[in-house]
Order: structure tokens, then sequence, then C-alpha cells
């Protein structure tokens, strides 16, 4: 206070001191008046580290291990810091296969190998190569982002990764990934073209990269599969680039420079079906030859009506044009006179077709069968079949043999309950669609005269089955060790194993087909037990099984998915 001459009297007040607050790797820095509540935030951790607790010689903090917290300003300057600490990172190799070449610097524990570094890494790591336990079938190809919890997208799951570099962050797993280089698990005889190259035979060899697949001595002006298989030829792999030079028979003179090929499946020619005359019961022998086709599909019609709806056969031998099955002959017999028209469609392993061989079978009388009993042939769905439902609901074609004496027919069709859930009458065709979802059921079919006599068909039962993806095996192979058992492999890459198996036949030319279906069948269980993303299964099949044929059915919670097939060769 104070007072002037003039006897005025002045107050005069002092403002409260403010204090310098600085937060170091955060927020909040500023002043601040003593006593004041201060809210400060971390900054963000650099890569390869987290927040760890906040620091000061001047304050007590609200809680000094959160990255938000607060304090009371003091009478008095002061500086917080946020301090960091470096993250441990594991890096996980699995290779069940085969072991590291160079194992230094890596721990091996259950089958994997590990190695951890902090915060970032400061020198690359290069993951070593790996020397497969069985180097005559398989040789190391890469290795494979299985999981990572970083941001980097090169590092995703399913990258293909050679080494980790400077700067690197994260836990990552990888997984080797192997090729398969044992004997040829789907042979394929490509033809190739030799030109004009003069008379003579020429001698061919087929390389692949520095390595002699193959040596042929060919006459004519095209190598076919009946070339390779003289030679012992395990077959050429579609896809695979090869070598072929073309000389003079005993001659190391070229007839024109080598040639990179990679061979692709043939499109299968047209061939031929031929149909013998029907015996005395209407039963019709079909001569079936489709060179280059590895299966074909056999139907047959009555005029608009389906008499033998589509069934597919795998061959499985090679001739000298292709693949023709052993026995490619069929018996077919016809339950009533008139002309029917047998169609047969060749298809190469990719599904390619071309146009449709065909005949005409004319049958004169009808069958013994054609008043009072329903042929046991011409059904479908098949009895048994399962119909893959790719959506809710699926449309299903009923197709039937004819009656001689029908006039109509009445299709019904239940489920699993016995409940009706269609009826479709006066039907004048032996076809009929009927739309449904997933389920059980059973159906029948009721030929009618024109005085109103009935005969019912055998039931047929079927399943709609929700589409599952079941697993593509990659090849067969004879088990090590064991000349009466056979592995199976499969590619997981995008495939859900649960519930998934697979029934078993197999062929050999000694025995022919050994059944291993209905109550002796033998289902195929696939585990990934060696947990290297392959998955296999041993089958004993108590036969040896070098040469023969394996075929598999897939089963999705025990229940066959379709009607397809698969079909493997046992070197």
């Amino acid at each position: 206070v104070t007072l002037t001459a003039d006897g005025k009297v002045t107050a005069n007040f002092a403002e409260n001191a403010k204090y310098l607050a600085t937060v170091e790797s955060g927020s909040g820095s500023g002043s601040y008046y003593a006593g004041a509540t201060v809210e400060i935030i971390a900054k963000a951790p650099p890569a390869g580290k987290t927040f760890d607790k906040w620091t000061s010689a001047d304050v007590t903090f609200a809680n000094e291990n959160a990255a938000t917290t607060s304090f009371v300003m003091p009478e008095g300057d002061v500086t917080v810091e946020a301090t960091y600490k470096c993250i441990t990172y594991t890096i996980t190799l699995i290779s069940r296969r085969g072991k590291l070449a160079d194992a230094s610097g890596w721990e091996l524990a259950d089958g994997q190998y590990t190695r951890t570094f902090e915060g970032v890494l400061e020198e690359a790591v290069v993951i070593p190569a790996v020397t497969p336990d069985n180097p005559a079938d398989w040789e190391f190809g890469q290795w494979r982002v299985v999981a990572y919890d970083g941001t980097d997208d090169a590092f995703a799951p399913g990258q293909v990764v050679a080494q980790l570099p400077v700067g690197f962050v994260g836990n990552i797993t990888l997984r080797a990934d192997f090729n398969w280089i044992g004997p040829n698990p789907s042979p394929w005889y490509p033809v190739y073209d030799l030109g004009e190259v003069g008379d003579g035979p020429r001698q061919v060899k087929v390389y692949r990269g520095d390595e002699l697949v193959t040596s042929m001595v060919v006459r004519g002006a095209q190598v076919k599969p009946a070339d390779y298989l003289k030679v012992g030829c395990p077959g050429l792999l579609s896809g695979v680039d090869y070598t072929f030079k073309v000389s003079k028979w005993n001659s190391d003179e070229l007839c024109f420079e080598p040639d990179i090929v990679t061979p692709e499946y043939q499109l299968p020619e047209t061939g031929a079906v031929v149909a013998g005359p029907p015996d005395g019961d209407n039963v019709v022998v079909l001569n079936i030859d489709l060179p280059l086709a590895s299966k074909y599909r056999l139907s047959i019609r009555k005029g608009r009506e389906v008499y033998l709806p589509a069934t597919e056969s795998v061959f499985v031998e090679a001739n000298e044009d292709g693949f023709v099955l052993p026995n490619s002959v069929r018996q077919v017999e016809f339950f009533m006179a008139g002309i029917y028209d047998v169609t047969v469609l060749a298809i190469n392993p990719l599904g390619e077709a071309v146009q449709a061989a065909s005949c005409q079978v004319v049958i004169a009388k009808d069958g013994q069968d054609g008043r009072d009993s329903w042929p046991v042939a011409g059904f479908m769905p098949l009895a048994g079949q399962n119909i893959l439902l790719g959506g809710d609901t699926t449309p299903v074609l009923f197709s039937w043999p004819a009656i001689v004496w029908g006039e109509s027919y009445e299709l019904l069709v239940y489920d699993g309950n016995g409940n009706e859930v269609a009826v479709q009458r006066d039907l004048l065709d032996c076809h009929a669609t009927v739309t449904l979802p997933a389920g059980v059921y059973f159906w029948r079919v009721v030929a009618i005269d024109a005085a109103g006599q009935e005969l019912s068909s055998p039931g047929q039962d079927f399943a709609v089955v929700a589409q599952n993806a079941a697993p593509i095996l990659s090849h067969a192979a004879a088990a090590a060790g064991d000349p009466n058992a056979v592995v199976l492999f499969s590619d997981p890459a995008s495939s859900n194993y649960a519930g998934v198996s697979y029934e078993i036949q197999f062929y050999t030319a000694a025995s022919g087909w050994i059944e291993f279906m209905g109550n002796n069948r033998k289902v195929a269980v696939f585990s990934d037990d060696d947990l290297d993303g392959v998955y296999e299964c041993k089958l004993d099949l108590g036969v040896p099984v070098s040469g023969g044929y394996l075929l598999l059915r897939t089963l999705v919670e025990g229940q066959r998915l379709d009607d397809g097939f698969v079909l493997f060769r046992i070197p």
C-alpha cells in the first residue's frame, strides 16, 4: 500500500508465480501455478520399443507406469521424462522334413528352430536352407510366412521370405516348403512334333535342366505316348520346362536347335465308340477308344428321354495313342425297343473335352422286364449319391428308365423323416427337376398305364450336402520300407480338413480291382501330425502297391461329397 502527498492511497497486489514444466518424450509442457494438476501423455514408442515408465526428480506421478498420467505442480520448475524399453521378438522356423544346413545361432526345441532379438534387427538375418531327411524324394524349396504380428505387408502370411532385413520388427514364424522330386505321381506323355527331318529313325533326348529324363528312338513325324512307354519313361510333368534334343539315330548331329518345351495336357481326340449287336437279353457291348483322354463320360438317351445318366470312368493305362482303360468295354442292358443315342465325351486331366464320340443302338424288341418290373439301372440321382450344395438350395435333376406301357409318370420325393416334400404328376417325359435344400432324401417314381394301373419303382436314397473344401491330393507314393503300404500327400493351401476323409479302391494288373468300399472299405483320414503344413495319410493295403493304381472318393462328415474321384499311379 502506498500513500501520496495529496492523500491518495494505492493498494498494489503481486501476481502468483507460474513455474515451468518440461515434458521430454511426451506432451504437456508449459507454465503452471503451484498446486495445478498437469496432464501428460507419452509419445508413441519408437519401432521395437514399448512404453516403460515416467521418471522425475521433482514430482510424484499419479501412475508412473501409465503412458497417460498426471502430477501436481510444485513451487518450482520441473522436468519429467517418458522412458521406453526394448521388446524381445522371436523368429521361429518350422522344418519337419529336414534340418537347417547351418543352425548356428538357432536353438532347436520340439522340432522348431528359434532365435530372439531386442528392439529392431541391427543385422540382416539370412534364413538358412534345409537339408531334407529324404533327399531322394524331397528338395528344399523356400521359406513361407505362416504367422506375423507386424504391419509390413512384405511379411504377411503366405509371403515367401529369404531373409529378414535390418530394421525388421515383429514376431514371425516361417515354414519350410519342400518340392516332391520322387517318382512322377501323375505321368503324362505329351505328343511332340519332329517336323521334316528326313527319312530314318531319330534319337530324341529329353532333359529337365541338365538332367537327362529319357532317350527315345522314334520313327515317324511325332513322339507319341507309346515312345515314352517303350523306354520305361515315368512320364513328364505338365507345366514343367523340358529341353528336347533331336538327332539322327546313332549320331550326335542335331537335326535342329534344341527346343525348350513346356508340355501341357493335350486336348483328347474325339475317338470312337462302337456298339456290338444286342444279344438275346438285349445286352450290348460298347467298345470305347479315346486317344489322349484320361477319363470319359458316357450317357445314353432315347429321344428326349435319359436312359443312362452321364457317368464317368477313368483311364489308367496308356496305349500307343494315349490313355485307355484296360477294360475299355462297357456292357449295357436295354429294357425296351427303340433307337438309342450313345455318346462318350473324352476328357483330359485338366477337365478339357472335345466333341463327343457317338453311335446308335437299335433294339428290336422289349426286354423281359418291360412290363412287370423296373430295370435296375437308369435312375438318377443314383442310390447313395451325394449332391454338392453351393448355395441355400440346388436344382436336382431326376431321371428314370422308360416303361414300355407307361402312359405317364408320378415323381415322389421324401425327406429323411418320411415327409413328402415334392410330388409331380402326369409327367410324360422320364425326367423332372426339383429344387431342394441340404438334407437326406428318398425318391421313387410310379409308372401309370392307360387303364390307371400303377407300377412303383424301387426307392433311391440320396443327400444334398452343404459345400465344404476338401483336400487337394498332390501325389501318392509307396511307403518307404513297406512294400504293402502307400502314403498319400495333400496340399492344404486352401483346404478345410475338418471331417474330410477318403474311400479307397486299389487296382493291380495281377489282381484287378481290390474293393475297399462298402462294409470292407478303408477310410483315409489326413492329419498334419508333423506340423509342417503337409497333410499325410499312410494306408496298409495288404498287397504290393508298386505299379498299381489308387482311386479315392471324398467324404465330408462321413458322406460322399459327389460322384467324382481322383486316381493316382503308384511308381
